[in-house]
């Protein structure tokens, strides 16, 4: 039915990724087998494509595919920019990869309903969100991946062939990652042309290449510098059976929790410690006053004495009343959100 063609849509979208991300690493001067592995690359999607157009026509206007065709202006979202280049003209003539796809999210509420597919938008909706979600946890699962290879293989290598092995495989898990970020990000935009409201959106917050750094709490869990280090915002998304088919998943979950425990209790730790060195702060000032009324009672004939004495008292009078009422100012719910920056 529609929710399978609209599901094999996806699907070709993904496969769309590849080659466009292979094309951008060849450059200017690819060799012969390159350019026949991606003439057989371009063969078969073309394919695929006019495939499912042709099945599309069971569900949507015949008007579909005519004209003029489009190209995709979002660029694939790449980890390794060091190894883009540009690409060579001769592949510029024909780019199947850069094909859209004539889905609801592409066509638009609109025109959906005067094509009479209301009801795909809906299909399109519930599998864009799992197709995010795919993503999403690729995403936690290679960086984990990532971030054992470091600890197991990288750091362990002893000579220039094993470090060459290893920086492959990193290399290989970053490509894994930058095809599932794409995935994600092309995910969120077609949400955003569906109409799915802002508290759904909420829950899909853009994707950042700073969100896609490695943590390596798991290969040394002491080591210096990553006592304020947080997880990026997908890892605190609930997503059930996330970690029961990979151990080293589970293993990093259970790091990072313990870190992040133990940040809330260092937090919690200072808010007491704050409150007391308030009231320290007060009682410091009140005693000093004190002091100086006693040393003044001891001057009682040296008038000069006894001014400056008093000067003294009532300089840290005020002090104490001072920081009494900031203090208080701060303890205050509504003025401490004031005083608190807003989080974006």
């Amino acid at each position: 039915g529609a929710a399978t063609w609209l599901a094999e849509g996806l699907s070709i979208e993904e496969a769309q990724l590849t080659p466009q991300m292979d094309l951008r690493r060849l450059g200017r001067h690819p060799t012969e087998s390159q350019w026949l592995d991606i003439a057989r690359r371009w063969e078969r999607l073309q394919g695929d494509i006019d495939q499912w157009l042709a099945q599309g026509l069971r569900f949507l206007d015949d008007r579909i595919g005519d004209g003029n065709i489009q190209v995709m202006e979002n660029e694939p979202f790449m980890l390794e920019e060091d190894q883009m280049d540009e690409t060579a003209e001769e592949f510029r003539l024909f780019e199947p990869e850069k094909m859209v796809l004539p889905m609801p999210s592409i066509l638009g509420p609109e025109w959906c309903t005067e094509l009479g597919a209301d009801n795909m938008i809906q299909h399109e909706l519930a599998l864009q969100e799992g197709q995010a979600n795919d993503a999403l946890h690729n995403i936690r699962v290679h960086l984990a991946d990532k971030a054992v290879i470091f600890c197991t293989t990288v750091r362990t290598a002893k000579s220039q062939a094993m470090s060459t092995r290893a920086c492959t495989q990193v290399h290989s898990v970053d490509r894994a990652v930058s095809i599932n970020a794409s995935i994600y990000s092309k995910c969120r935009t077609q949400l955003a042309n569906l109409g799915a409201d802002d508290k759904f959106l909420e829950r899909y917050h853009p994707l950042l290449k700073e969100h896609l750094k490695v943590s390596m709490a798991v290969a040394d869990p002491n080591t210096r510098g990553q006592r304020n280090n947080t997880l990026a915002w997908f890892w605190s998304m609930d997503v059930e059976g996330d970690s029961r088919n990979s151990d080293w998943l589970n293993e990093f979950y259970h790091v990072h929790w313990l870190h992040a425990k133990a940040l809330k209790d260092r937090w919690e730790e200072e808010h007491l410690l704050v409150q007391h060195e308030m009231n320290w702060t007060c009682d410091f000032f009140m005693h000093k006053a004190e002091e100086w009324i006693q040393l003044g009672t001891l001057t009682k004939d040296k008038v000069g004495h006894l001014a400056y004495a008093v000067w003294q008292c009532k300089m840290y009078q005020c002090l104490c009343q001072d920081a009494m009422d900031a203090f208080n100012k701060a303890r205050d719910p509504d003025n401490r959100r004031e005083m608190l920056p807003e989080v974006e």
